[in-house]
């Protein structure tokens, strides 16, 4: 890593904090004190007790970012119209931080959350310094176009798993895999997870998976070679942050609330511009220990549910657009776009149209946003 990257972490929390001491002790460890800067973004939610923590950190030497709800939408509101479109108690309000790691000049973001923490016997931010770099690594091709990242992973039991947000049509195929060792500019760094995968409701209701050890070397899929991105450990250049909203979770279609795929949607959308840019993304380490919050499975399934059904139909439209544009942001406006015109052409239901058309003004409002701050 280059020691005078300026890294910004990103998490947002409802809790109160205990994470940042991982997080701080890595950075002190890897001796990047200078170099890190973390924003924590609360909610509604949140306990005053992550304020204290924030403090506490702050007075040991962490350059340390924790604005109230109040002081979040002063910032928004400075930037037009995008503080319409972030709603409270939302992991969505991750973008807020999103946004001011742009202000504060960042060279590299990294999206964590607040269960996952980082591994003690090896480097979370200079394994993620990978991003921006050109790295000689094995680049993987499949058939179908689709690489189970969880195949990485041992697992227990030791039984073939996906990833939340892996389209049902691509699941269970038989498939080839080839690995092509070459030089890669690495655009995006996505580490996986020990203990708990990030896996969807419908797996984790009929049986508990466990994930021991990443089994062989970090890989870079394919320019086209698609894969879930989630925003749980993910590092990426600053320049893609025009490409990285966390897109609009929460609406009514068919009478489900779509919700919890608003960083698998974000992740397709960024790969096709990271694919159009001819760079790629990298996966595997760092490693982290997720030790995943409470959840009710159930409610779960029923907020996930809406985005499984319509994920096929947005991978087969992101496989085969073609987008222009001269940067992150004006291939990501052309991606908005072009979406919005391919659903409006499908036999889906006026409510998804409706989803995607509100999709698109949002995305242009994002880009505003990103615009006015930099």
């Amino acid at each position: 890593m280059n020691s005078k990257n300026k890294i910004c972490l990103v998490a947002t929390t409802i809790g109160k904090g205990d994470f940042l001491d991982f997080y701080f002790e890595k950075i002190k460890k890897e001796e990047l004190l200078n170099n890190v800067s973390v924003i924590v973004i609360p909610d509604l939610k949140t306990p005053p007790d992550l304020f204290k923590k924030c403090k506490s950190l702050k007075e040991k030497g962490l350059n340390i970012f924790c604005p109230s709800v109040k002081e979040q939408e002063d910032f928004l509101k400075k930037l037009g119209e995008i503080y319409k479109i972030i709603p409270y108690n939302s992991d969505g309000r991750r973008n807020i931080g999103f946004l001011k790691a742009v202000e504060m000049g960042c060279d590299i973001l990294i999206s964590i959350d607040d269960d996952n923490l980082p591994l003690g016997n090896e480097d979370f931010f200079k394994f993620h310094g990978i991003a921006g770099k050109t790295k000689e690594m094995p680049v993987v091709k499949t058939n179908s176009k689709w690489f189970n990242i969880c195949d990485l992973l041992k697992k227990d039991p030791n039984q073939k798993i996906y990833p939340r947000g892996y389209p049902y049509g691509k699941r269970w195929k038989a498939e080839t895999i080839e690995k092509e060792k070459k030089e890669v500019k690495i655009a995006l760094n996505t580490g996986l997870w020990i203990n708990d995968p990030d896996i969807d409701a419908i797996t984790r209701i009929n049986r508990d998976f466990k994930t021991i050890k990443l089994t062989g070397k970090q890989i870079a899929l394919g320019i086209g070679e698609w894969s879930p991105i989630n925003t749980q450990n993910t590092a990426l250049i600053a320049d893609l942050i025009p490409a990285y909203y966390f897109v609009l979770m929460g609406e009514k279609v068919e009478n489900l609330t779509i919700d919890r795929y608003g960083d698998i949607w974000s992740g397709f959308f960024i790969k096709k511009v990271i694919d159009s840019m001819g760079h790629y993304v990298s996966v595997g380490k760092p490693l982290v220990n997720h030790l995943r919050n409470k959840h009710n499975l159930f409610k779960d399934l029923k907020q996930e549910l809406g985005c499984i059904i319509y994920t096929d139909l947005i991978a087969e439209i992101l496989e085969n657009l073609k987008l222009s544009g001269k940067n992150p942001a004006e291939l990501y406006e052309d991606l908005s776009n072009k979406l919005m015109e391919s659903i409006s052409k499908k036999d889906v239901s006026d409510d998804f149209k409706k989803y995607i058309k509100k999709l698109n003004l949002c995305q242009k409002i994002w880009l505003k946003a990103i615009q006015k701050i930099r």
